[in-house]
């Protein structure tokens, strides 16, 4: 766990990377990131990893617990490695505070693009 307490989640204008300590990290398009809401789910594995039964949707955790639930339009094409390509519309993440992850994700707007 302290690899995620030097290494927190990062949110820019350009980029939202969303870390996973020793187990990689997940960077999202700012652009691309519509919304967070909370959540209480589990989903087995550890690291970047399609969610079982939800197509378009990773898990980003160093456990299996999830508390945020990150939406993308237009979806974002993430390389999980092994797991292959997963087109994800939903990133479910763990955040120790997911109200700080939100407010960051507000203050922060991407510049517009035409």
């Amino acid at each position: 766990m302290a690899a995620l307490v030097r290494h927190p989640h990062e949110v820019d204008e350009e980029r939202v990377v969303l870390r996973t300590g020793f187990l990689g990290d997940v960077v999202l398009p700012r652009p691309a990131v519509r919304s967070t809401s909370p959540v209480v789910r589990t989903v087995p594995g550890r690291g970047p990893r399609p969610v079982p039964g939800e197509p378009g949707a990773v898990a980003c955790s160093v456990e299996s617990a999830l508390n945020v639930a990150v939406h993308l339009d237009p979806p974002v094409l993430l390389d999980l490695g092994p797991a292959g390509p997963v087109e994800a519309a939903t990133v479910y993440v763990s955040a120790d505070s997911p109200h700080a992850l939100a407010q960051a994700l507000r203050r922060v707007v991407p510049p517009y693009r035409s």
